[in-house]
């Protein structure tokens, strides 16, 4: 089994750990953030037999919001999010990713 020598899209290293195999195709998780990629990827034609002409559109349409109070929600969370992007960036990008991955990832699992 060979081990990806690609950067994480992530935090940019190169530091991976075997996970376990699916398939075909094996997952490693990033060291550094936790990413899990699959490697070997799939060629185009393997993507193209899994995913139809409509795929994405079919989910799209399925996760779009409802109503009104549904749209202003994804509104706000989208700003936020850019806003945060925006000071990140300012700041130090990956570190501060790293940072507000972990306190979301630790008040997920804490139940907030």
């Amino acid at each position: 089994m060979q081990k990806p020598e690609i950067k994480c899209n992530t935090c940019g290293t190169i530091d991976w750990q075997y996970s376990r195999q699916y398939g075909d195709y094996h997952l490693w998780r990033c060291r550094t953030c936790q990413l899990i990629v699959l490697f070997p990827q799939p060629t185009n034609s393997e993507l193209e037999s899994l995913y139809g002409q409509n795929y994405f559109v079919q989910h799209l349409e399925a996760q779009m919001p409802q109503t009104s109070k549904d749209i202003e929600k994804e509104i706000q969370k989208r700003y936020h999010f850019v806003h945060w992007l925006e000071m990140t960036s300012k700041r130090g990008y990956r570190k501060n990713f790293r940072d507000w991955l972990r306190h979301r990832l630790s008040a997920k699992s804490a139940g907030r």
